[in-house]
């Protein structure tokens, strides 16, 4: 039996429709939906579940990627290499700084290199890493 109101299929004991909560009209057995009324269907709990999850999850890495690349963070870059003078160049097979105009500024000697920030980068010699200043003098000799 279903709903003469809002079509839902209705248990033989119910006086109301729980959907509408209309009197359930007793009739005939075999009561059919009646034309132009179309079924409502419940939307399932874990649908609700899913899409409030997925919410949080975008508007996490929202916030992440505002924080980590964006202008949340204190440097706006991951490399610290705003602000900087001098900017890691290789030339014949190792590695040294050029300023902004792209004079060398500490000749190419190291076999790796990265991005001065705080006034220090980090440099590889062989298998072994230290810090050196912007003029080229370690801070941390190169250690395993």
């Amino acid at each position: 039996m279903f709903c003469t109101n809002c079509g839902r299929k209705l248990d033989p004991e119910d006086v109301f429709c729980p959907g509408c909560g209309k009197k359930v009209e007793k009739e005939s057995k075999g009561t059919q939906i009646p034309s132009g009324v179309i079924p409502k269907k419940r939307r399932s709990s874990k649908a609700w579940a899913w899409a409030i999850l997925s919410l949080v999850v975008i508007c996490g890495l929202a916030l992440g990627g505002y924080f980590l690349w964006g202008k949340g963070s204190e440097g706006g870059s991951l490399k610290g290499s705003e602000g900087a003078s001098l900017y890691p160049v290789v030339v014949n097979e190792e590695w040294g700084y050029i300023d902004k105009a792209g004079k060398i500024v500490i000749n190419p000697q190291f076999d790796d290199a990265y991005n001065f920030f705080e006034g220090l980068a980090s440099v590889g010699v062989g298998d072994k890493w230290g810090y050196i200043d912007q003029t080229g003098r370690y801070i941390w000799e190169p250690t395993n």
